[in-house]
């Protein structure tokens, strides 16, 4: 009987929360294929529907803020995120992949927050919060309000967002690629 990792054992009290939180989004998180690493700061998904874990986080959060994160996870997938970003901005560099994943942490985290807020872990990207690395606001920037898509706040966020650090060599899974303390939506070169 093989035994299961700390991620798998995590994973699966956190799908079995999101069942009863989410029926309709079962067959989402069913269906992504999961990869235990510590090339991600925390949890991230990629365009192809990947789920990337990092146990040392993953062991960080109580049960129901995993199954927050795996939520949080699921609708950058449902919301096709990865895809409308080769869609709205198909050359790209770091700073606006990670402009884009601050920009669509604030639409997950707005839809998120009504009904499963009170499960959200500490350092999470919020409207009401800053911009990272700066003292601004989000809702300082002009223009930006709540419910906007991920294409608007993008569109606003651009000139707002800090540079980041270059990724170390070819790893796209670099900590440099994320675009919060939460999240971190994996966008390769094609």
């Amino acid at each position: 009987m093989k035994t299961l990792s700390t991620v798998q054992r995590l994973l699966t009290m956190a799908k079995l929360k999101l069942r009863g939180w989410v029926p309709y989004f079962t067959h989402v998180f069913s269906m992504m294929r999961t990869i235990e690493t510590d090339e991600v700061p925390t949890m991230a998904v990629d365009q192809h529907n990947r789920l990337y874990c990092n146990q040392q986080f993953m062991e960080t959060l109580t049960p129901v803020e995993v199954a927050y994160v795996l939520l949080h996870e699921v609708m950058h997938v449902v919301l096709s995120h990865c895809k409308r970003f080769k869609s709205a901005v198909p050359q790209s560099e770091e700073r606006e992949r990670y402009t884009w994943n601050v920009a669509a942490d604030l639409v997950v985290q707005q839809l998120l927050e009504r009904h499963h807020g009170l499960s959200e872990p500490a350092g999470i990207i919020r409207i009401d919060g800053v911009i990272p690395g700066t003292n601004t606001k989000y809702l300082s920037v002009p223009g930006l309000v709540r419910g906007m898509t991920v294409e608007q706040y993008y569109g606003l966020l651009l000139q707002h967002v800090p540079e980041q650090p270059q990724p170390d060599g070819d790893n796209p899974l670099d900590p440099a690629n994320a675009g919060s303390n939460l999240s971190l939506i994996h966008i390769s070169e094609p």
